[in-house]
């Protein structure tokens, strides 16, 4: 079976040729497994499945206790070996909170 003719990378600029069956050459492919630091989040409508079951369940946010949960966090970062649909590493918080947990926000809610 003759083999396909080489195709240029996809990668704007690029010169290289791909690998058969590739779109990017070996500099610029992906590499398998986890990727970029948002691979764990490619499959979207199911983390969106997971956070808005989960925010149902916790409907008020697990720091404060006093405002209602708009965001689920992760415990221990996916991106540091957190699971990303363990409710065991989930959180459902109110965004105020997610900045403090951060560090983006200084000060609690206003009491």
């Amino acid at each position: 079976m003759p083999q396909r003719p080489p195709k240029a990378c996809n990668h704007p600029g690029c010169p290289n040729y791909c690998e058969p069956y590739s779109d990017y050459c070996k500099v610029h492919q992906r590499p398998k497994g986890r990727g970029k630091s948002t691979a764990p989040y490619t499959s979207k409508s199911r983390f969106r499945k997971f956070r808005a079951w989960y925010i149902r369940q916790h409907p008020v946010c697990e720091r404060c206790n006093r405002e209602a949960a708009t965001v689920l966090h992760h415990k221990t970062e996916v991106d540091k070996g957190g699971a990303i649909y363990d409710e065991d590493n989930a959180m459902a918080v109110c965004w105020d909170c997610h900045e403090i947990i951060h560090g983006r926000k200084k000060n609690g809610h206003n009491t």
